[in-house]
């Protein structure tokens, strides 16, 4: 029942449109039994697993290319006592390798903080010409050591260093706890 363009009659297209209301109709007989959900859910359960194994993100892996632009360790860590401002500070020396491609300061790698109780110190910017050495720029391959200062607000007890990567806050480069001895250092100072 063609015409000569090969084109399907209209009485042939009506007999498709009811065709698909007949499949539609099975599909809900089909609905109806349990043995189609049964199948409807492992067919998704299927798709949910595949989806969650061909997943490249994962937000709590640092990434790779950052890990070996940089290594950063301690070298030296001290009280030392500002005789200007009556600040007791704790001076942490970093060992800084820039592996990098591009010149870069400590400041603009790391995110640095010291804590005493978990309470963040502030640091104690000028002293000791740290501005340049926060700021100086290492060249690909090449070290330097840059020395931090942060001011103990008159609290006593382990102060933890966590430095991060600036760029990477969840990356977490170094997490160390020191204990210095606070009686002994005030009573050479007051001595």
């Amino acid at each position: 029942m063609e015409n000569q363009n090969n084109h399907p009659t209209t009485s042939n297209m009506q007999h498709h449109t009811v065709n698909a209301y007949s499949i539609l109709n099975r599909l809900k007989e089909f609905a109806k039994k349990p043995w189609f959900w049964i199948a409807v859910i492992s067919i998704i359960t299927v798709i949910i697993i595949i989806a969650a194994f061909s997943s490249k993100d994962d937000v709590n892996t640092p990434s790779k290319s950052h890990e070996s632009d940089y290594k950063l360790e301690i070298v030296d860590s001290r009280l030392m006592w500002d005789s200007i401002s009556g600040d007791v500070l704790i001076a942490i020396t970093y060992n800084f390798t820039n592996n990098s491609d591009e010149p870069i300061s400590f400041m603009s790698a790391f995110d640095d903080g010291a804590y005493i109780d978990g309470v963040s110190l502030s640091q104690k910017l000028g002293y000791d010409n740290v501005f340049g050495d926060y700021y100086k720029e290492v060249l690909n391959g090449a070290s330097a050591e840059i020395r931090v200062y942060y001011k103990s607000n008159h609290k006593r007890g382990p102060v933890q260093i966590i430095v991060k990567e600036a760029q990477n806050k969840s990356n977490i480069l170094i997490s160390e706890t020191f204990k210095f001895d606070w009686d002994d250092f005030y009573s050479s100072i007051f001595s």
